[in-house]
């Protein structure tokens, strides 16, 4: 089965003003992503297995869950090195703390705000890794199905 052509990045903040910030950010940076927005880590589940996300953008805290436990629930869906980690309220030890959890980036909220181009810095790698995975997958898929 072919692998799905139209590339997404998930934005998960249960602030819509910061999901739209980030949105905003994402779509200048890849404007041919589709970036969806979700408000709970629950909600994004199915789509995680539908859609696949070169990368997912997730707030330090949604309501109850903090981001290295959703970084758990996210691990389980296979999405380890593809997140980035956004936070309001920005602690350099918190930071080591969900990167050895499996964050590939933590970011300040503010730093976004300011310079849209810092998320953009954190998503280029991450973007490009997946990409060239992809790729390659779709080579293997080819050549196996010829």
């Amino acid at each position: 089965m072919p692998l799905r052509d139209q590339e997404s990045i998930f934005v998960i903040d249960d602030s819509s003003v910061d999901a739209s910030i980030a949105e905003r950010a994402i779509r200048r940076a890849y404007p041919d992503v589709d970036v969806l927005q979700f408000s709970r880590i629950e909600d994004c589940y199915s789509s995680v297995f539908d859609l696949n996300p070169l990368c997912v953008v997730l707030d330090d805290y949604l309501g109850d869950m903090s981001a290295k436990q959703t970084l758990k629930l996210l691990r389980r869906l296979n999405m380890s090195g593809r997140l980035i980690v956004v936070s309001g309220l920005f602690v350099r030890s918190r930071g080591r703390e969900l990167e050895e959890a499996g964050a590939t980036s933590y970011l300040s909220k503010d730093d976004i705000l300011d310079d849209p181009g810092i998320l953009k810095s954190a998503l280029d790698p991450v973007v490009a890794k997946e990409r060239s995975y992809r790729e390659k997958l779709r080579s293997l898929w080819l050549r196996n199905s010829a």
